[in-house]
């Protein structure tokens, strides 16, 4: 709660020097700040990014530019298709509490209200939203995902119960 992200690299030597930064704060694509209260998880997706849940949503970091003077993440937007080019950001404001990914390299957000979301590699597209009215889900409140890369079965713990999922 209310801690810093810290980063930190050993160069492969945990004896050796290593190389810190801390962060409160970060900056976007697009120069925005972007802060929360809580992070709940991460995960490393199949490129080598790393998804962060927090408790005002999702946003995807390179690990390897971490320490870099000019380190941004990326705050994942899904465009409106309006015909105009806003975009919103993914799940803003949304506590997002664990992330798994596919084989397909699709990810899989589970939030502490809003149920389950499977979005596209890139987090560009919301693909689908599972909640308790429109799914088996037993509740919106996700604690666990996990995704079984033998068989596409993903596996979701919600306070109320487990549910498998064939993708």
């Amino acid at each position: 709660y209310k801690d810093p992200l810290i980063v930190f690299n050993d160069n492969g030597n945990p004896a050796g020097t290593i190389t810190s930064k801390l962060y409160s704060t970060l900056t976007d694509q697009d120069g925005k700040e972007f802060s929360w209260q809580n992070i709940y998880c991460f995960v490393e997706d199949l490129n080598g990014k790393v998804w962060m849940g927090t408790n005002v949503g999702v946003i995807e970091l390179n690990p390897s530019n971490a320490l870099n003077a000019s380190f941004s993440i990326n705050h994942l937007k899904v465009p409106r298709n309006d015909g105009t080019n806003y975009a919103d950001y993914l799940l803003n404001d949304t506590p997002v509490t664990c992330i798994a990914v596919d084989g397909s390299n699709r990810k899989w957000l589970g939030t502490s209200t809003s149920g389950l979301f499977l979005v596209s590699a890139d987090g560009s597209v919301i693909l689908k939203q599972f909640t308790t009215e429109n799914s088996s889900l037993t509740s919106n409140k996700v604690i666990s995902i996990a995704c079984n890369p033998n068989n596409n079965s993903v596996y979701v713990g919600t306070e109320d119960g487990l549910l498998e999922y064939a993708s």
